[in-house]
Formats: C-alpha cells, sequence, structure tokens
C-alpha cells in the first residue's frame, strides 16, 4: 500500500548542513550590518534585530540542533541533529519550531506596525492609537507563550505511540 522508508536520511542531514551554512552565514552578515552599519534608520533598526536573531534562533534549531525527518504519510518522524544525541525528542524539536516560528512571524508582524507607524507618522494620518499598540504586543506575547505552551502538552508516551501505530498501520509496525 504505502512504501515508508525507514532508514536514516543521510541526504537530508547533508542538506540541513548546506541550508544551515548559509543560512547561518547570511543571517550572522545581516545582524553584522544591522548593529554596525545602520546608524541612519533610528530605532527601527532593534526592530530589525529582533527579526534577525529569531530567524537566526529558528535556522539553527532547525538545521543544526535538530533536523526533523518527517515519516510520510505516517504522522510520526525522528530527530538527527546534534540535538538527537543528547536526548532531544522529536516532541521537543516541533515544541521549539512552533515557538521559533511564531516569535519570528510575530517579529516580523512587528517591524510591519513600526514602519506603519513611522510613515503615518509623517503623513500624520492613519496612526494607530496607542492602547492598540498594547494590545497588539499583549497578543503577540501571548501567542508566541500559548502556542508552544500548549504544544508541550500533548506529549504521548512511547508505549501508547507504538499502541497507536498497531492500530492505525499495523503493516508498518
Amino acid at each position: 500500500m504505502y512504501d515508508i522508508d525507514f532508514s536514516i536520511a543521510y541526504w537530508l542531514s547533508t542538506y540541513y548542513h548546506f541550508v544551515g551554512v548559509i543560512s547561518l552565514v547570511m543571517d550572522m552578515f545581516s545582524i553584522y550590518l544591522i548593529v554596525f552599519q545602520s546608524d541612519k534608520i533610528d530605532d527601527f533598526r532593534y526592530f530589525l534585530l529582533n527579526f534577525q536573531v529569531a530567524c537566526a534562533f529558528t535556522d539553527f534549531h532547525l538545521t543544526g540542533l535538530t533536523q526533523p525527518v518527517p515519516l510520510y504519510p505516517l504522522l510520526a518522524g525522528y530527530v538527527m541533529g546534534v540535538g538527537a544525541r543528547f536526548g532531544v525528542t522529536t516532541h521537543f524539536a516541533m515544541t521549539g519550531i512552533s515557538f521559533f516560528f511564531s516569535y519570528q512571524i510575530g517579529a516580523m508582524i512587528i517591524c510591519f506596525v513600526r514602519k506603519h507607524q513611522s510613515i503615518a507618522g509623517t503623513l500624520k494620518r492613519y496612526l494607530i492609537p496607542k492602547f492598540l499598540l498594547f494590545f497588539m504586543l499583549l497578543y503577540f506575547v501571548t501567542f508566541v507563550l500559548s502556542v508552544p505552551g500548549i504544544l508541550s502538552t500533548l506529549n504521548i508516551p512511547e508505549s501508547q505511540k507504538l499502541e497507536f501505530v498497531k492500530l492505525v498501520r499495523p503493516q508498518a509496525l
């Protein structure tokens, strides 16, 4: 029916290393430009720095620390990065990825809102009121903490995982 390959995906590890090195070099270069070469863009550079640091942490977690490998069509996978040598589970990897992705998206939205406020201030129109900005910030913090927080509670013991596979895909056992 389905042909699922359970062998270790060394080609994917090579891909993760290649993409990870390129991404981290570009992230570090971007951080260097923001910190040392962006004196003329006032305090917006700190918002950009926040976003770029979020990108760097996401890249490191995804391509260096965990390197998740999905086992399609099963709702399963394993990790094979450096973290796997220290006992990092797939559940921990996915919780970390959800945290970093939600933080990265939130940081990007904050950059857009800050740039919008700057342009609206110049035009003297379309400014977002301070109380709405406060609620946006509150929503950002709530979202970034609640999504991985809820996901972290969904861990299933190893014995139940095998029972689920037995029930749903006995041929894959």
